[in-house]
């Protein structure tokens, strides 16, 4: 990330609480939210191909032949919801698709989101589709509006 630094490349490493859930007891500890991803906003085909010959880079993702495209209000979003070091989850699990709302109020303000069941309790899911994951989050009922 260093050499990204030096070469003014802007990128996001997201780090959150993670809960790990053991038998006994559930721990939060300080780890990537997408493990072996990093955003990254591209200005030019120099950074590009600067990007692409860093010791670690495997590749940028794409579909065929478009790079994947993530939105600026939800990079943003996840940006403040790490600084604000909200407990997150991360899952590869298929959800049901849940009651759908927005969130009304605090660092995901906008975004859309789904009320699911999860070990016993609710909780927002907010589907990265993209990396085929999705977050999973606490949030008070009342800053959420139904769609």
């Amino acid at each position: 990330m260093e050499r990204l630094t030096n070469e003014k490349i802007e990128f996001f490493f997201p780090t959150a609480n993670l809960v790990k859930q053991s038998r006994q007891r559930k721990n939060v500890i300080d780890s990537p939210l997408f493990p072996s991803y990093i955003f990254v906003h591209l200005q030019s085909f120099q950074q590009y191909f600067f990007g692409s010959g860093i010791d670690g880079v495997v590749r940028y993702v794409r579909f065929g032949s478009e790079f994947a495209r993530v939105d600026n209000r939800f990079i943003n979003s996840l940006k403040l919801l790490v600084n604000e070091r909200h407990e997150i989850e991360v899952s590869t699990e298929y959800f049901e698709t849940g009651r759908k709302f927005i969130i009304r109020e605090g660092a995901l303000r906008g975004l859309e989101c789904e009320l699911v069941e999860y070990r016993g309790g609710q909780k927002i899911l907010i589907r990265v589709k993209l990396l085929m994951r999705s977050l999973l989050i606490n949030v008070e009922k009342s800053h959420l509006a139904a769609v």
